[in-house]
């Protein structure tokens, strides 16, 4: 019995000292959607928060999601296609979301189709969250300085004074540099990092709602009457998976492509 006391301390301490990061079991879930018009930079901060990388991608007709761990709680995050005509899909997908993040574009003029299409996420990710989820905007491409978005950008102002109205936290990335800032619904800085501040965020926030314990197999159907749901979900689960072979076959013969070209440039 000592020496198993002696082994429990020491493996403790070993634990402790490279910073707790691979014990804890998921025990909990949360459902994470990114949405937002088309080319509102939704896919960059999704490969971003994924890989850490930015890959200049356009997600296109793409649903995409992958999923991780953060203490114990388990993380799914889905990239959604701003195309209009997949809005069903993305409303049936929005179902029971614990957190909806809705991308604004913070340098491209927010014009009348764009206002509309904002209008109409943000009414159905309002209707379809889950008990306590929160909507979270985003301010993508924000490659320039605060200072200047806060003094010429029209659509920055926009995202927090709507953040204000609704009492929320609001988020601006730049994709291309890495980098996250939070604000507070007044538009005071919180925090800024990388693309850790997301998990972190989801963490914090995730401690107020009444999670499900992770199961996935069992997940969905712990919802009343989503049957219809849970279908479309394993659909678009099988959609995503297409997608990313498509993507590794598309970016394997780019790679092949250069290296011929290198072996023709040196013969």
């Amino acid at each position: 019995m000592r020496e198993i006391k002696r082994l429990v301390v020491i493996l403790f301490g070993f634990f402790m000292a490279i910073g707790g990061q691979f014990t804890l079991a998921h025990t909990r879930y949360v459902k994470v959607v990114i949405v937002g018009d088309y080319s509102e930079g939704k896919t960059g901060l999704y490969y971003r928060i994924r890989d850490d990388i930015f890959t200049g991608d356009d997600g296109g007709q793409e649903f995409l999601y992958f999923q991780n761990g953060f203490k114990d709680l388990s993380i799914k995050i889905w990239d959604t296609p701003g195309l209009k005509n997949y809005f069903n899909d993305i409303a049936g997908l929005l179902s029971n979301s614990n957190f909806v993040l809705i991308c604004i574009d913070v340098v491209a003029p927010f014009n009348k189709a764009r206002r509309e299409y904002f209008n109409k996420i943000y009414e159905n990710s309002k209707a379809k969250l889950a008990d306590n989820g929160k909507i979270v905007l985003v301010g993508t491409k924000g490659d320039f300085s605060t200072k200047f978005m806060m003094d010429y950008s029209e659509n920055f102002n926009m995202v927090k004074n709507i953040s204000f109205v609704n009492n929320s936290d609001f988020f601006v990335t730049s994709s291309y540099k890495g980098t996250f800032e939070l604000y507070d619904c007044n538009g005071m800085l919180i925090k800024s990092g990388g693309r850790e501040l997301i998990s972190e965020y989801i963490y914090e926030k995730s401690q107020f709602m009444p999670l499900l314990e992770y199961d996935k197999n069992l997940h969905d159907n712990k919802f009343e009457g989503l049957f219809k749901r849970k279908n479309l979900e394993e659909m678009l689960e099988a959609k995503s998976a297409e997608a990313r072979q498509a993507r590794y076959e598309r970016d394997e013969a780019i790679k092949k492509e250069k290296e011929g070209l290198r072996i023709c440039e040196v013969t």
